[in-house]
């Protein structure tokens, strides 16, 4: 799971090949997102406003709960306010974009603390 809200939805990680063939996905989805032409869909500010550095953002997860219209990736080229590196999620319905940790290990850590709360223990009896 993304964080503890989404736990009910676990995302799961692309392998190196549906990186490679999702890596200009940010920008082809999101540029007007990220240019802020919906003013109605909150964009968190830590994140960019120039659709152009959508190029340096890396695709590496997809939401289980409706085959990946949310998704995860590494911000390569933050706002001034944000952190190279963070982790940023987009959810749909409603539609937002919002960094969810500082970094990838910052993420990890957050699944550890919130005890992986999208695994289900009945499939590990």
């Amino acid at each position: 799971g993304a964080d503890e809200d989404m736990g009910d939805y676990p995302y799961y990680l692309l392998s190196a090949h549906e990186i490679v063939e999702t890596q200009n996905e940010a920008f082809d989805f999101y540029a007007d997102y990220i240019n802020r032409k919906y003013e109605e869909v909150p964009i968190d500010e830590r994140i960019t406003r120039d659709a152009s550095q959508l190029h340096n953002w890396l695709h590496f997860s997809d939401c289980m709960n409706n085959g990946g219209t949310s998704q995860l990736f590494i911000d390569f080229s933050p706002s001034p306010t944000g952190k190279v590196g963070q982790v940023i999620r987009f959810v749909h319905d409603p539609d937002a974009i919002d960094v969810i940790a500082d970094s990838f290990d910052d993420y990890l850590k957050m699944l550890m603390d919130n005890e992986y709360c999208f695994v289900d223990e009945m499939y590990f009896e």
